[in-house]
């Protein structure tokens, strides 16, 4: 009896063993979902880790910390959590064995795998990397070898050993904060320093493009200065963004050492005139400044002068209405006039003009293309002859007239909003028609998933008001310009055109 029950006991629990026992269907699919899981971790830290690459100079500036120190010491402390952890843990189990395994498992897998693997697709990517070492990265690795070595000869373990350790990485980490990478004068780094810009203001309107226009050619090396990090991180081997507060006389001196690198200085100045009652300013490139009003680049364009005389030469190029694209620029037009047409067409109002006669229906100023001032400014930069100007300034200007009387229309038919027959309306004021939309233009940046930003960062109303009711014409020659060789043109409705289609992409307007 005693026997029987036994066996229908061991029965009942085979049968309940195998009623517990995962099916291959169930066991697939389970392995089918760890394997999706960890590519989705893969590809999260791999796009984390191109992030973090690329932003690490530029923290470097911003904190004031050596990029050997953020490379050697914190980001393998963040990199190696996981062991460090996992060491720890094992530790606090009186595994020591365990832990140390784990510690030399990784630093054999980054020695004798990874550094060597980073070199060989280097080379296959064309970035020449070597395993070049410093003084005080191969003393440090020696010096690691020994103080490890003989620690752990007696096969032993007391927390004195462990304070020991600490305190030397402690050693080895301040060593780094105040070491600074020296730069080796190689075969391209010598060809490169020949080849340095600096642009300050590189976020604005004409900052952005000449960086993008440089970096096209490899032979350049850009230093790009704004107070602002950029909206769009720029990844390039050579390019070098500083987050910088010209205003701060100590942080600038710090972080612009760099700006001696470069030859040539050039100079973005706008000819302003504020209540002049002629009604023409026509510009030369020779013709002096408007004596009337305050102009804040002026005094900037006399610092330049005074401070560079006799040392390098420097030009000053002078657009006219500027066109690009930025998120964040206090005069653009072009941003202006896109959020302007996208809050017409979300709230379905009609797309007028609001200015003056003159300004609506005659010539009454120049455009100028961000493409074409960038290009300027390299001219002058790469041509000798300028080079023997003594800072004499140059219009740079798009050429072909234009009437936003024929624009209108064409913005219109871009921005698909409602253009009544009389687009011109003299009373009507951008800043009290729109000022109040702050909230509108919300949602419609939620709406359509662009890139967040206010209002007040793309549109200044005040400015369009301005603009629209310039009570002078500012016209201006290329004379000089063209003599020296410079013939680019842009036509403007095609520069409009194309700088909307720019945002778009940047995701900056629907």
């Amino acid at each position: 009896m005693d026997y029987s029950h036994s066996q229908q006991e061991v029965s009942d629990l085979e049968n309940g063993y195998d009623l517990l026992k995962p099916s291959n269907k169930e066991v697939l699919s389970g392995s089918r979902t760890l394997q999706n899981v960890s590519s989705s971790i893969m590809l999260i830290i791999a796009l984390l880790s191109e992030y973090v690459v690329g932003t690490i100079e530029a923290a470097s500036d911003s904190w004031g910390i050596s990029v050997s120190f953020i490379s050697i010491i914190l980001l393998p402390i963040v990199g190696n959590a996981a062991e460090h952890a996992g060491s720890i843990i094992f530790a606090f189990k009186n595994k020591l064995d365990i832990s140390l395994g784990v510690a030399l498992g990784s630093a054999t897998q980054i020695s004798m795998f990874v550094v060597p693997l980073c070199v060989i697709v280097g080379w296959i990517m064309h970035v020449h990397m070597d395993l070049d070492f410093s003084l005080l990265e191969t003393g440090s690795l020696a010096f690691t070898i020994i103080i490890t070595a003989f620690t752990l000869q007696d096969g032993t373990s007391h927390y004195m050993k462990g304070v020991v350790l600490f305190l030397c990485y402690i050693v080895i980490s301040a060593c780094f904060w105040v070491h600074k990478i020296p730069q080796t004068p190689t075969e391209s780094t010598q060809v490169a320093t020949r080849n340095v810009a600096a642009i300050f203001g590189v976020t604005g309107l004409v900052g952005r493009e000449l960086l993008r226009r440089l970096l096209s050619e490899s032979k350049w090396k850009v230093y790009g200065i704004a107070r602002r990090f950029e909206s769009f991180p720029t990844q390039n081997l050579n390019y070098h963004f500083i987050s910088c507060d010209l205003l701060n006389a100590q942080e600038t001196q710090k972080k612009l050492s760099i700006v001696q690198d470069t030859g040539m200085k050039h100079y973005v100045s706008l000819q302003q005139t504020h209540n002049l009652k002629q009604e023409v300013c026509f510009h030369e490139e020779d013709c002096p400044r408007a004596s009337e009003g305050y102009n804040f680049y002026y005094v900037l364009e006399d610092l330049i002068k005074e401070r560079l005389a006799g040392k390098v030469a420097w030009s000053v190029i002078r657009p006219g209405l500027l066109m690009g694209s930025s998120n964040r620029t206090l005069y653009n037009v072009m941003g202006c006039l896109c959020v302007y047409g996208a809050i017409c067409k979300y709230l379905n109002l009609p797309f007028v003009f609001g200015g003056t006669r003159e300004v609506w229906e005659e010539v009454c100023m120049d455009g100028s293309d961000a493409r074409l001032v960038a290009e300027q400014h390299i001219w002058a930069a790469t041509n000798d002859e300028i080079s023997s100007t003594e800072g004499q300034a140059f219009n740079a200007i798009n050429g072909p007239c234009f009437t936003w009387k024929k624009i209108w229309p064409v913005l219109g038919k871009k921005f698909e909003v409602e253009v009544p027959q009389d687009m011109f309306l003299s009373d009507f004021r951008f800043a009290t028609a729109m000022s109040d939309n702050k909230k509108v233009w919300q949602e419609i940046v939620a709406t359509e998933g662009l890139v967040e930003t206010e209002m007040e960062d793309l549109a200044n109303w005040e400015f369009l008001d301005v603009l629209f009711r310039c009570p002078v014409k500012l016209l201006g020659s290329r004379k000089k310009t063209d003599q020296l060789g410079f013939t680019m043109r842009s036509n403007t409705m095609e520069s409009i055109l194309y700088w909307i289609d720019s945002m778009r992409n940047d995701k900056l307007i629907p």
